[in-house]
């Protein structure tokens, strides 16, 4: 319990209407780089909290609507949000109280099925919504601009690769071949991806550990990053770390099955999220970013 600010443990009891001298019981939940996680026990009731007292103390009423509207989709399980508290002032902490799920260490080859079929069933609930979110977010511990857009290319090139452009910018990560390269690839966007694909809601940061099973294979979305856009993008991302089984695949393609250009695009809409790990981790990912300029702009 020490581990736990006062401030939170304050707000935190308040929130649930408990006296504030009711005993929380807590353990470290390994994971996250960003938040401090923790299992907590309250009178027998059990909780995960996550808590953050530095400039992202403000991140996590984003996180708890992007929970909500996967939440309401109704098609995957997402945590339920208990409480949200808010920084008072700049500095201060901010902290998400969620149902505690109880995790498979090894979920089964059906849980991945599972899971296939119900983002499958997810993306299909398509709606007639310009590109974006009414609300920014972010994406790892990077601000993401959501800005609606009513062309898909418009809104793929000024609020996903331009704002990652700008940022390595900033950070001195463009090498002078890798500018004009990158520069080249967003005037001729146009090129390969859609202005008017369906407008599905993306989970937005869908790699393997934003997934979890709990113990009867039932598969649980956290830390979105979501906005309303081409589904190809989620795909995408669960192919750039190798974390999902071909079984996963396969039931998303029977319920939903993908263009034959995807494959033609997957890179390209990686390349967000590399540009990304290259202005959070640095020049690690230069070489990765690299390869996908050259191989659309060579």
């Amino acid at each position: 319990m020490s581990e736990i600010p006062r401030v939170v443990q304050e707000s935190l009891l308040k929130h649930l209407g408990y006296p504030p001298d009711t005993p929380i019981r807590s353990t470290s939940v390994s994971g996250g780089c960003i938040h401090r996680g923790m299992h907590i026990v309250i009178e027998n009731q059990e909780f995960f909290l996550k808590w953050n007292c530095s400039s992202l103390a403000s991140a996590f009423s984003s996180e708890a609507d992007g929970l909500t509207r996967l939440s309401q989709k109704g098609a995957i399980k997402t945590p339920e949000v208990i409480a949200l508290g808010k920084p008072e002032k700049s500095g201060g902490c901010g902290f998400l109280l969620l149902e505690w799920i109880f995790v498979s260490p090894s979920p089964a080859m059906s849980a991945f099925q599972t899971f296939g079929e119900q983002l499958a069933s997810h993306h299909l609930k398509t709606e007639a919504k310009p590109f974006g979110l009414e609300i920014d977010n972010f994406i790892g511990s990077t601000p993401q601009q959501n800005c609606p857009h009513m062309n898909w290319v418009e809104f793929f090139r000024s609020r996903r690769l331009n704002r990652q452009y700008e940022l390595a910018a900033k950070n001195h990560l463009l090498t002078e071949t890798r500018r004009k390269r990158l520069q080249k690839l967003i005037d001729h966007l146009d090129k390969w991806l859609p202005a008017d694909p369906p407008a599905s809601l993306l989970h937005g940061d869908l790699w393997i550990g934003n997934v979890l099973f709990d113990r009867k294979g039932v598969p649980v979305l956290i830390d979105p990053a979501v906005y309303y856009g081409d589904r190809e993008a989620d795909l995408a991302f669960t192919e750039l770390f190798h974390g999902f089984p071909p079984v996963f695949y396969q039931a998303y393609q029977s319920v939903y099955p993908l263009d034959p250009e995807y494959r033609e695009r997957r890179d390209l809409y990686n390349l967000y999220h590399l540009l990304n790990h290259l202005n959070i981790f640095g020049e690690s990912y230069g070489p990765a970013v690299d390869r996908v300029l050259m191989k659309y702009v060579g």
